[in-house]
């Protein structure tokens, strides 16, 4: 059990910093193509007064930001299931429904139809 919140809170973690990280650096470029890159990186801000950033990137710099993000994304989802398996299995095993909880499925017939 301590495995399972020693992961929630790495999880939570990595939940925050990205949020925050996107709150605070996320920007515009336009590519040469006419494209609109938008994506969160720390960066200087300086003057803000332009819709699109003047810091350049490259085709590969891109490429990382994007697998970053969709890896993460992807890896919080993957890991979240893999986290609901395994409680869901240790709570099947480990507890008991109160029988006041489940009198109601105890009577053996459905109930009767009034036509």
């Amino acid at each position: 059990m301590r495995f399972v919140q020693i992961f929630a809170l790495v999880q939570m973690m990595l939940v925050i910093s990205i949020a925050l990280v996107n709150a605070l650096y996320v920007h515009r470029h336009i590519l040469p193509s006419g494209e609109v890159i938008i994506h969160a990186h720390p960066f200087n801000q300086g003057d803000k007064s332009e819709p699109f950033e003047n810091h350049t990137h490259s085709r590969s710099e891109y490429v990382l930001f994007m697998s970053i993000f969709y890896l993460t994304f992807v890896a919080s989802f993957l890991l979240l299931f893999l986290l609901l398996l395994f409680c869901t299995r240790i709570f099947e095993e480990s507890f008991q429904w109160p029988d006041f909880l489940l009198s109601f499925l105890k009577h053996g017939r459905a109930p009767p139809m009034a036509f």
